[in-house]
């Protein structure tokens, strides 16, 4: 009989618990793919203009020159950069002070005054 804890049918398999994970999630991105780039496609498809002078399908010219993406594994918390929490308690706010910045109503770390002061130029994505 094969109970919760028990790890028999994984390991006649060869595979580890993660490594059966891993294959489940690939499996359902593989699935989802050709859906996911069908809908990126026709995001950047223009409509076709009311008087027929740009044929349907034309794609639109990207607006942004460049972009910077932050992904630090093993670097400071969030709560400690962007997301300061000054209303929390001591024991969940992080030990450093929030500053304001040019962007209204968006503080961020001490620790960051020049970020601060170009913050107006950033787009912060808080999901």
């Amino acid at each position: 009989m094969h109970t919760a804890g028990d790890n028999r049918i994984a390991a006649a398999a060869g595979l580890s618990r993660r490594r059966w994970l891993q294959a489940g999630s690939l499996a359902s991105v593989g699935l989802a793919l050709p859906h996911l780039l069908r809908a990126e496609t026709d995001a950047h498809r223009q409509p076709a203009s009311e008087q027929g002078k740009s044929p349907p399908n034309t794609l639109l010219k990207p607006t942004a020159k460049s972009c910077i993406l932050f992904f630090m594994e093993g670097g400071p918390s969030h709560i400690d950069m962007w997301d300061m929490k000054p209303e929390a308690p001591a024991n969940i706010r992080g030990i450093y002070k929030p500053i304001e910045t040019t962007l209204p109503g968006f503080q961020v770390c001490e620790h960051l005054p020049r970020l601060a002061k170009v913050m107006h130029h950033v787009t912060a994505v808080r999901s």
